[in-house]
Formats: C-alpha cells, sequence, structure tokens
C-alpha cells in the first residue's frame, strides 16, 4: 500500500508538471515587433530595472550598443537610444542588476577585452571600462546577480567556461568554472534563489548544458534533461524560484523548458515566429522573451503571463 502511494504520488506530479509545461507552452502573447524599428543581427540582452525593463541590442550595421526602455510586464516600450560612452561591439551585450545599479557588458570590437557600462540610479551612466583581470573573449557574456553579488561569465579562447564575480567594490578576477566544461557558443546565466546557475552548448555538438553555483560549491556540468539541441547559446530567467530556460532549434523556432524548483519539464515550442539568434529573457509577473527575426533582423518580444 506504501508503494503505491509512493506510485500514485509520483504520478501526479508527473501530470501536474506536464499540464504546467503545456499551459506554459500555449499561454503566449505571440511575437510582436519592439516599436522603434529598431534591428541587430545578434542576440538581445534584457534586464528588469527600477520596474522597467532595458532591452540592449547592437547595431546591425554600426556596431553601437543601443538600449529600449520598456513596462516591466512587456505591454510597451520606447524608442531606441545609443548607450552612451561610444562604445562599440560585434556579439550581443550582457546585462544584470546589482543593488541600485544596472551594468551592461560587451566584448570590444577589435581587442576581444571585456568592458562594462553602470547605469546608476540618477539614470546616469559611468561610461565604459575594461572589467579588471585581463579577460579576453570572443562570444558574448552572461550575467547574473545573487546574493549580494554579481557573477559574470565568459567563454575563452581555449572554448572554456570563465567566471568573475563583483560585489559591487571590486572585482576578484577570472577563474575557470569547475569540470571541464567548454563550448563553442555564448553562455547564459540566472538565478535561483541564492543559486547562480549557467547554462553551455556542448563544443562541437548541440545538446544543452548548466552548471550551477550553491553555497560556494559548483556542481559541475550536466546535461539539461528533456533531450533539448540547439546550434546557438540559450536564453535564462527566474522567478519565484522557477528557472526560464530558452533555446532555439534546428527549425529555427523557439523552444522553452521550465525547472519549476524540483524537476525540468521538458522542452515545447513557443508558438509562431523564428529566429537565427539566443533568446533574451526576463521573469517578473510576466515572462518576456526578445528574439532577432530570423530574416529581417528586427526585434520581436512575446509575453507569456500566468
Amino acid at each position: 500500500m506504501k508503494a503505491r502511494s509512493t506510485v500514485l504520488r509520483f504520478a501526479s506530479f508527473l501530470v501536474l508538471t506536464l499540464l504546467a509545461q503545456t499551459a506554459f507552452a500555449a499561454g503566449w502573447s505571440g511575437w510582436k515587433e519592439v516599436p522603434g524599428g529598431g534591428s541587430t543581427d545578434v542576440a538581445l540582452s534584457a534586464t528588469v530595472f527600477e520596474d522597467s525593463i532595458y532591452l540592449f541590442g547592437k547595431g546591425t550595421s554600426d556596431k553601437k550598443v543601443y538600449v529600449a526602455r520598456g513596462a516591466a510586464n512587456g505591454s510597451s516600450f520606447g524608442g531606441w537610444s545609443e548607450v552612451p560612452g561610444g562604445g562599440s561591439t560585434d556579439v550581443a551585450l550582457a546585462s544584470a542588476k546589482l543593488g541600485s545599479s544596472l551594468y551592461v557588458f560587451g566584448k570590444g570590437t577589435a581587442d576581444k577585452k571585456i568592458y562594462v557600462n553602470r547605469l546608476d540610479a540618477s539614470k546616469k551612466w559611468s561610461g565604459w571600462t575594461e572589467v579588471p583581470g585581463g579577460g579576453f573573449t570572443d562570444a558574448a557574456l552572461a550575467a547574473a546577480a545573487a546574493g549580494g553579488k554579481l557573477y559574470l561569465f565568459a567563454k575563452g579562447s581555449d572554448k572554456k567556461v570563465y567566471w568573475s564575480t563583483f560585489d559591487g567594490k571590486a572585482w576578484n578576477g577570472w577563474t575557470e568554472v569547475p569540470g571541464n566544461g567548454s563550448t563553442d557558443a555564448a553562455l547564459a546565466a540566472t538565478t535561483a534563489g541564492n543559486k547562480v546557475v549557467v547554462f553551455g552548448k556542448g563544443t562541437g555538438e548541440t545538446k544543452v548544458y548548466a552548471a550551477s553555483l550553491e553555497a560556494g560549491k559548483w556542481s559541475g556540468w550536466y546535461e539539461v534533461p528533456g533531450g533539448g539541441k540547439t546550434d546557438v547559446g540559450l536564453g535564462a530567467a527566474s522567478s519565484n524560484g522557477w528557472i526560464y530556460l530558452f533555446g532555439k532549434g534546428a527549425d529555427k523556432l523557439v523552444y522553452s523548458n521550465v525547472f519549476d524548483g524540483k524537476a525540468w519539464g521538458g522542452w515545447a515550442a513557443v508558438p509562431g515566429g523564428a529566429t537565427d539568434a539566443p533568446v533574451a529573457a526576463v521573469a517578473t509577473n510576466a515572462v518576456v522573451i526578445f528574439a532577432k527575426g530570423a530574416g529581417d533582423k528586427k526585434v520581436y518580444v512575446n509575453v507569456w503571463t500566468p
């Protein structure tokens, strides 16, 4: 009787997980162009800061860094403006909030150095400065904040994954994420409570991997359950302990996988739309994702509201 009860509980949990994933896959607003006529040839980056979404993109031809500000639920956006400081890049940006500041990170166009620009609570930008530690990368960065620290991840020229932390005053330098992981694409990162999770595509393959840092210890790299595959980087966001992971399939559709704090629900297609770049995501009361159009290079938004 006890064994049967355990099986029934597990079956009920599995059904609820599948129902939640099905509802998530079906409940999207549909893809709409972000107003302002912006275009890009790489992925986007988005962060919620002071109850607004800040969406960052690389200009298609001029390689300048642009930002558009919108409502936290993705319902409306202003136009695009250049991030002050004269920075330029040839890959996607990364961004994260720490304390009362918003940080955006980019790879230098020619020198492959890693740069940061900070927006403070008074809406003033600091200008672009190199992140200390002498790091280099040839791909987009990933950033997340937890426990009063900002975590920055980069793919090295050796394809290994490196990380550095910032406590609001100083950077601690670059070290390899333990576990012998490697990638040939950009990374994604998010947090769930005080846990930091970084996602990447395997080198020379298309499987999706993750490594998590909790209480100062790394888990090592493991494949994200569900058999998902991608040929570009991932996008990730979290809210209330849930993690929302997004990948581009071989068919150019966007796929999602949801972790509810206990298990991954499996991959399901986000209806409509096609992209040839990684997806950017934020999660508050809604999950808001951004993608570059596969053919037109326009910037699109899609919203899931529970």
